[in-house]
């Protein structure tokens, strides 16, 4: 039995996959083997139906799916984790006892497993069900249930039921809020995270119908964002996942403000100068080399949009400051991604960026035209590099583009 037990310990953690996947099955088969035989002298035993419910749910974890796996996949992860749920009523009826929490995080993955295979109803039943278990647990399951509740809006509004789906978005809301206010110190980056994504989900669904709205909503999302990474530079997560992701949701605030890009350009500004600048002086890693090079190009394009827009209103003076800064933040980012290139030359989108802001800062252009070419070539060469690593995202494709102008700009002169 100790080998149940320390099965129960793992299966409580939540997370028994993860690591060595080998090992890990390894571990389960031995521990699956006691507990047939455990089961086979004590059918009704409800430590041990708990036990073979958590062992089907770690099962069940091992089996990775993705929109696109096959059915066989699928449909077996589905079979373990109906098991499963049997198993845990099983346990209730003979303990006595009940585990919602159990059920809540059954129901959830089945529903996911619903959902990336495109059976939206069936999907919205299995949320359904693991949102009432949750609700049996009381203040426990706050957070539980506001996660719940983003996956159940979006499968409200997958299935045409948009009023539905912003309900449910505000209740999430209205909980993350409580729990963002209720955190103490070693709570609070991940309530704020977790409040920031609430306002995110709840400013996409508002979307173009209510854009005044959801560019608040957006808004609170950034600052929060900010806030996270601010107050913990060393937090990977808040302070480079997130950020990245922030800045690039961000250019949402253009579309929501009448094509305005300003309201963008001073977000990326902020997060720029205030968050990345520091850190590249105190703390000059890759990731910071990367967040300051996105912002940079970010930063650019606005200037050269701004100085076009200039151009075209007869203002000279204005588009000559604009193509200044954007000659500052390009410069900027050519120099720090040359250095990021050559330390993290294997991320083909580090590359194609790079390549970009050498393609822009060409197109700007120079007294020296020999300076022009050697920055398109230098351009063309990262390109190669980014294409030989398979790089096909929107940066290559801009990059491309922009390479394209300047080949066929050259030829016409």
């Amino acid at each position: 039995m100790l080998d149940l037990e320390r099965a129960r310990l793992r299966a409580q953690r939540r997370n028994p996959s993860l690591g060595d996947v080998e090992d890990a099955e390894r571990r389960r088969s031995a521990v699956r083997r006691d507990l047939d035989a455990a089961l086979a002298a004590h059918p009704e035993h409800p430590d041990l139906l708990f036990l073979a419910a958590m062992l089907e749910i770690e099962d069940a974890d091992a089996i990775r799916v993705v929109r696109g796996s096959s059915d066989e996949t699928s449909t077996r992860k589905q079979e373990l984790l109906e098991a499963a749920f049997d198993r845990i009523r099983d346990a209730e009826a003979a303990s006595g006892s009940t585990f919602p929490r159990q059920r809540a995080i059954i129901g959830t993955t089945l529903g996911d497993v619903l959902s990336k295979r495109g059976e939206r109803a069936l999907a919205l039943e299995a949320y359904e069900a693991s949102h009432e278990s949750h609700r049996e647990r009381g203040a426990d399951a706050i957070r539980d249930l506001a996660i719940l509740e983003t996956r159940l809006a979006s499968t409200h509004k997958a299935l045409g039921d948009h009023e539905k789906s912003l309900e449910l978005h505000r209740t999430s809301l209205e909980r993350r809020e409580q729990l963002a206010e209720a955190a103490d110190g070693t709570e609070s980056a991940r309530a704020r995270r977790d409040l920031a994504n609430g306002h995110l989900y709840l400013s996409e669904a508002l979307g173009a119908g209510a854009p005044a709205s959801a560019r608040r909503h957006l808004e609170r999302y950034l600052q929060l964002t900010f806030e996270v990474a601010w107050l913990d530079p060393l937090d990977r997560r808040g302070a480079v996942s997130d950020l990245e992701k922030a800045m690039a949701r961000a250019s949402r605030l253009t579309s929501l403000s009448d094509g305005d890009v300003r309201p963008f350009a001073i977000v990326i500004a902020r997060f720029r100068d205030v968050i990345v600048a520091p850190r590249l002086e105190t703390l000059p890693s890759n990731d910071s080399r990367r967040l300051a090079v996105r912002a940079d190009r970010y930063l650019s394009e606005a200037a050269m949009l701004f100085a076009s827009r200039a151009r075209e209103a007869g203002e000279a003076d204005e588009a000559l400051r604009q193509d200044r800064e954007a000659t500052r933040r390009l410069d900027s980012a050519i120099e720090i991604g040359r250095v990021l290139v050559e330390l993290d030359g294997s991320r083909p989108e580090v590359v194609a960026e790079v390549g970009l802001c050498l393609a822009y800062r060409a197109d700007l252009g120079v007294a020296d035209p020999s300076q022009v070419e050697r920055w398109i070539a230098e351009a063309t060469h990262l390109s190669s590099l980014a294409r030989e690593s398979a790089a096909e995202g929107p940066i290559q494709r801009k990059l491309d583009r922009q390479l394209s102008r300047l080949s066929g700009s050259d030829a016409s002169d």
